[in-house]
């Protein structure tokens, strides 16, 4: 039987969710934005204003889309932990209105708030986002008990750029160590020109509609990724297999003692497998060209082999 997060028909379309033009914080103007992610080649764009919806398809053409969508907050007045998370939507969603102003939720040190922000925007029909953690100063039990957001920033490009804020993937690690089942994403954050266009995602889609991508972000059928291409990624007969962009390294992860990273100084991998070992519950790849920029694979989970 083969396993895989991809669906079967359908292209690889290139993502960003997390972006700011100057109706928040941003540098740019809204036009400014969707002409720089235009000109490298995205076809989905959310501008993610802190606290206003962004809900318009004056941008739209045959082959780009301005997601519906917004960034909120559980914030507090000085700077300690705090809590933000995006909401992804349809256009046809009459819960929401482009400029629509959503209140900050106070921070507390209990749950309260953080269910609170993600009831929020769950209410409102929207599709969530855990966003970076090593940002927000967050330790992982401060946000694994939501039942509900099952997609976790993996790669903050905005503060990997500005504040070696590397370490998301670290957080999502150790959420995929309790067995849950959490996709991993890429965005910019980007708020001024130098963090724009570093960190994306290639989402499989069955048709060019928000409303099919939507549908593959909650299977998962999507990497992440700086730079590489991942074209395709499966088990099969006890196997791991990967095909890909040339590449540095090839590592697949399993949460058990045996995975394994391939390597070619010459940096041309296109392909690797892996025998995977029957405590193997969880395996993801990750890719490394020879620029050092990486894509990470969704985890296929195999929780019939899950003991924890």
């Amino acid at each position: 039987m083969r396993l895989t997060n991809f669906i079967e028909n359908g292209k690889f379309y290139k993502a960003n969710y997390h972006a700011h033009s100057t109706r928040s914080d941003g540098q740019l103007s809204q036009e400014e934005a969707v002409n720089v992610f235009k000109e490298h080649g995205y076809n989905f764009l959310c501008l993610s204003e802190h606290n206003i919806v962004t809900k318009t398809d004056k941008y739209n053409t045959d082959d780009f889309i301005l997601v519906p969508g917004v960034e909120l907050h559980s914030n507090r007045d000085y700077p300690l932990t705090i809590h933000h998370l995006l909401g992804l939507t349809t256009m046809d969603n009459d819960k929401i209105y482009d400029g629509m102003r959503l209140e900050d939720i106070p921070f507390t040190e209990s749950k309260e708030s953080l269910l609170k922000l993600e009831k929020t925007l769950l209410d409102l029909d929207l599709l969530t986002v855990y966003c970076h953690p090593t940002w927000s100063r967050v330790e992982p039990h401060q946000y694994d008990f939501l039942k509900d957001t099952h997609i976790v920033e993996i790669c903050n490009w905005g503060t990997v750029y500005s504040q070696n804020h590397d370490n998301d993937r670290v957080y999502w690690e150790m959420l995929l160590k309790q067995g849950k089942q959490i996709w991993g994403m890429a965005n910019d954050d980007s708020h001024r020109r130098e963090q724009y266009c570093g960190g994306w995602n290639m989402v499989k889609c069955e048709e060019f509609t928000v409303e099919s991508m939507l549908d593959s972000l909650r299977k998962g059928s999507f990497y992440a990724t700086t730079g590489p291409e991942i074209y395709d990624f499966y088990i099969e007969d006890g196997y791991g297999f990967v095909k890909c962009s040339e590449a540095k390294t090839i590592t697949f992860i399993t949460l058990s003692r045996w995975g394994k990273c391939y390597r070619d100084p010459a940096a041309k991998l296109t392909e690797a497998s892996l025998n995977l070992s029957s405590s193997a519950y969880m395996v993801r790849v990750e890719v490394e060209d020879k620029y050092g920029n990486i894509a990470w694979s969704n985890p296929i989970m195999r929780m019939d082999r899950f003991e924890y």
